[in-house]
C-alpha cells in the first residue's frame, strides 16, 4: 500500500461519522461477544434462571411458561448435550438478531447522537450485556414485536407471511411466559400506526383480534394454571432425566412455579426500601424517549405501555427487567414509525458518551448490592463490566 493510500485510509478513520460508526461496531460487537460469553458461563456454573426457565414444559400438567420447553424436550425430544446447544443458539440468535435491529437503526438516521442515546440505552441495548448475558424469555416477546416492525416495511405477501410469523411467535412467547401478554400495547401500536399502508384493514383488525385474543388467553390461563410445589418437583425430574444438572432446578425459575403469588408480594414487600434506588435509574432510562418529538405525537401510547407492565412491579423484584422491557417495546415502537423524528439538541458527543457509560441498570437489588445509589450505578454501568469480563477471562485462562 502506498503512502498516498495510507494517507487516505487514515482521514477516512479519522473523519467523525466513520470513527462513530467504528466506535458503535466495536461496543456492540463487544456487547454481543459478552452476552454470549457470559451466557455460556452462566449457563455452566449458575444456570437455574438462563437455562431453567427455558425449559419449563407440561411433563406434571398444563402450567404457564410450559410451551416452550415441552417444544424443546418434547416435541422434539431433545437432550443434552443437544437440548443445550439448541437453546444456547436460539438464545444467541435472539440476543445478535436484537442488536442487529438495533445498529440498523443507527444507520439509517446517521448514527445521530439521539438514536445513539435510545439505542444504546443501558436500559435497551446494553442491559443484556450489563447484566451478564441476560437470557430470560421477554426475548421472545421483544424478537417477535421486531418481526412486526419488519413486516410493517413490506408489502402485500411478503407483509402477510412476515405478519403471521411474528403473531405466531408472540404466541410462542405468551405461553412460554406470561409478561409478554403485557407487550400488546406496543403491538397494537405497530399493527395500527406502521401496517395500515401494507394490508387491508380488514387484515389489519384481525390480525388486533388476534393479538388480543393470545395475550388475554395466555394471560388468563396462566393465572389458573400457576402451579404448585408437587408440580414443580415434577418438572424438575423430567428436566434431570433429560440429561441436565439438578443445579437447575434448585432456587429456579421451576421452583418459583410452586410459590404463590402472595410470596411474590411479600418478597417485593421486603426488599422495597432499596428498590426506591430504581427511581433516578427509571426516569434515566426514560430520557431518550422523553426528548423526541415523537413522543409529543404519541405519549397516550407510552402510557398504555406503562399502565401494561406496571403491575409486575408490584409482583416481582426484577425491576431491572420490567424497566428494560418498557423502555425496549417503546424504543421499538419509535423506531417502527415511518420518518420518525428523534432529534433533540439535549444530546451532543459529551452527554450521549456519559449517558451510555456513566450509569447502569440492575436486574434486581440482591444481597450484593448496598443501599447507596452509586454503588447501584457503579455495579452495572458498561465500564465496570467491561474490566469485570476481562478480569474473568484472565482468570480463567490463566
Amino acid at each position: 500500500m502506498g503512502n498516498f493510500e495510507l494517507g487516505i485510509r487514515i482521514r477516512e478513520l479519522i473523519n467523525f461519522k466513520n470513527f462513530r460508526r467504528n466506535s458503535l461496531l466495536a461496543i456492540f460487537a463487544f456487547t454481543t461477544i459478552h452476552a454470549l460469553a457470559s451466557r455460556y458461563i452462566k449457563s455452566q456454573d449458575y444456570p437455574q434462571y438462563d437455562v431453567g426457565d427455558w425449559l419449563i414444559n407440561y411433563s406434571g400438567g398444563f402450567v404457564r411458561r410450559g410451551l416452550f420447553g415441552e417444544v424443546l424436550l418434547h416435541v422434539f425430544k431433545l437432550n443434552q448435550p443437544i437440548a443445550g446447544f439448541a437453546l444456547f443458539l436460539i438464545q444467541s440468535t435472539l440476543i445478535v438478531g436484537f442488536l442487529i435491529f438495533l445498529f440498523k437503526f443507527m444507520a439509517s438516521q446517521s448514527y445521530s447522537n439521539s438514536s445513539i442515546a435510545l439505542c444504546c440505552s443501558p436500559a435497551v441495548g446494553l442491559f443484556i450485556s450489563n447484566n451478564y448475558g441476560l437470557t430470560r424469555k421477554e426475548l421472545l416477546g421483544i424478537f417477535s414485536l421486531i418481526l412486526l416492525t419488519l413486516a410493517s416495511r413490506k408489502r402485500q405477501l411478503s407483509y402477510s407471511i412476515l405478519s403471521w410469523i411474528s403473531i405466531l411467535m408472540f404466541g410462542l412467547s405468551c405461553f412460554s411466559s406470561e409478561i409478554n401478554s403485557l407487550l400488546l400495547p406496543a403491538f397494537l401500536y405497530v399493527i395500527h400506526v406502521s401496517c395500515s399502508a401494507a394490508a387491508t384493514p380488514i387484515k389489519i383488525l384481525i390480525q388486533k383480534i388476534a393479538l388480543v385474543l393470545i395475550s388475554f388467553v395466555s394471560f388468563g390461563l396462566s393465572s389458573i394454571f400457576h402451579g404448585n410445589s408437587n408440580l414443580a418437583q415434577k418438572l424438575c425430574q423430567d428436566v434431570i432425566s433429560h440429561g441436565f444438572s439438578p443445579q437447575t432446578c434448585g432456587n429456579s425459575a421451576i421452583s418459583w412455579l410452586g410459590r404463590s403469588t402472595k410470596y411474590g408480594l411479600n418478597d417485593v414487600r421486603e426488599h422495597f426500601p432499596l428498590y426506591l434506588n430504581y427511581i433516578p435509574l427509571i426516569l434515566l432510562a426514560a430520557l431518550p424517549i422523553l426528548f423526541t418529538p415523537w413522543f409529543r405525537t404519541y405519549w397516550r401510547w407510552c402510557l398504555a405501555c406503562a399502565f401494561s407492565i406496571l403491575p409486575l412491579y408490584v409482583l416481582a423484584t426484577d425491576y431491572g427487567r420490567w424497566t428494560f422491557m418498557l423502555a425496549t417495546e417503546i424504543s421499538i415502537m419509535v423506531i417502527a414509525t415511518k420518518n420518525v423524528d428523534i432529534y433533540n439538541s439535549v444530546w451532543n458527543r459529551f452527554t450521549t458518551l456519559i449517558f451510555i457509560l456513566g450509569w447502569g441498570m440492575p436486574l434486581y437489588v440482591g444481597t450484593y448490592f448496598s443501599d447507596a445509589l452509586l454503588n447501584f450505578i457503579y455495579r452495572n454501568n458498561a465500564l465496570y463490566v467491561f474490566g469485570h469480563f476481562i478480569f474473568t477471562v484472565m482468570n480463567r485462562v490463566f
